[in-house]
């Protein structure tokens, strides 16, 4: 955390002073119905995706796509959930701005996971079950202070007592967690962040290769520098500590970073890297936390050890009539790194990574 928090005084120090009077912005989380409506009309052609590769989708970000959006070209339903939603985003005061937002739910179910897609999967296979009832509740706080945002979203859900994804303290009447809960500084060539809130690196039908959502969110550090056209971002977090093949207990950390290049035009071009450090008493080593560097390199220049996942992605915004596409080229590396369970243990606080992706591995989607 040391090394986490030298990083915020140096990117605050560098950031604040591009636009200083910038207003914050929270992020609109990927379960929000907005997100839901925002890629729906994305599908369609009648939206551009205000961040490519990239969930969730910044609030004032999307306000202005919405806005932006041809309304002749939607059905009555359509925009009248554009207003509605609009409605909601959009923080039409400047200054110091506080909101809180309550919740309750039912639901009935015959699997308690949280992605259905899930189900028959996994070790040992996950199953459907019996049917239940559950009952989820919250409160979700925003405050924005010129360019901080800090959110809060507490909340119960029933379901997380039957939930094998979810690892904690389950022997309870009311199982609960925190879904988001962060503070957010952004300006206007870069941001800070710090917290808890599920994140997407990739196709938003499909949890990324690199950084996703699944199962839940975990606490990590971020920071991104440049423009929504030309940026570079980086993520770092603590990962439940494993095994190795010895039983020998290993620390691990994630560290991520990529480029995002959105030239004019339909495509958008992402490359990145990952890496998994794991060892008994590892520490996370600083060189491994600089974005402008690939831990690739890092390995045999500070003869280190960790594996590395390093790939490359394309996509081409819909239009009307046309096909959303995406690919996605990717290859694993290793160095000396203790072998160590990568299967991923399912605790809130640790990102499920696919490390185990062979050499040269490709895919694309089409929709």
């Amino acid at each position: 955390m040391r090394i986490a928090a030298l990083l915020v005084v140096l990117a605050t120090g560098r950031l604040a002073t591009g636009h200083a009077a910038a207003q914050g912005s929270s992020f609109v989380p990927i379960s929000d119905p907005a997100t839901a409506l925002t890629e729906h009309l994305i599908a369609r052609g009648v939206l551009a995706d205000p961040s490519p590769m990239t969930r969730p989708f910044d609030r004032a970000a999307l306000v202005r796509a919405l806005q932006a959006v041809d309304t002749t070209a939607l059905s009555r339903g359509e925009r009248r959930a554009v207003r509605a939603a609009l409605a909601d985003l959009d923080v039409r005061e400047r200054g110091a701005f506080g909101r809180l937002d309550g919740h309750v739910g039912l639901a009935a179910a015959t699997y308690p996971e949280r992605d259905p897609l899930e189900l028959d999967r996994g070790v040992p296979v996950r199953r459907s079950g019996k049917s239940r009832g559950f009952v989820s509740g919250g409160l979700d706080l925003t405050l924005l202070y010129g360019p901080i945002t800090i959110v809060t979203h507490p909340y119960f859900d029933t379901r997380l007592k039957y939930d094998p994804d979810y690892e904690g303290k389950k022997d309870r009447i009311i199982a609960g967690r925190n879904a988001e809960a962060y503070v957010r500084a952004v300006w206007r060539y870069g941001e800070v962040f710090f917290g808890s809130v599920d994140r997407n690196w990739g196709p938003p039908a499909a949890q990324s290769l690199l950084v996703s959502p699944a199962p839940y969110s975990y606490d990590h550090f971020a920071v991104t520098i440049g423009t929504p056209s030309f940026h570079i971002e980086g993520l770092l977090t603590q990962l439940d500590d494993l095994n190795d093949t010895s039983g020998t207990p290993n620390h691990r950390y994630f560290v991520a970073h990529r480029l995002v290049i959105r030239p004019p035009g339909r495509t958008t071009l992402v490359l990145w890297e990952g890496n998994v450090l794991a060892g008994p008493a590892r520490q996370l080593e600083p060189w491994y936390a600089n974005i402008f560097t690939l831990g690739l390199l890092q390995q045999y220049d500070q003869n280190s050890r960790t594996n590395s996942l390093l790939g490359s992605r394309r996509a081409l915004r819909a239009s009307r009539r046309s096909v959303r596409f995406c690919s996605t080229t990717s290859k694993s590396t290793r160095r000396r790194q203790p072998t160590v369970s990568r299967r991923r243990t399912g605790s809130p606080s640790a990102p499920r990574a696919a490390w185990a992706a062979p050499a040269g591995a490709r895919s694309t989607r089409g929709s």
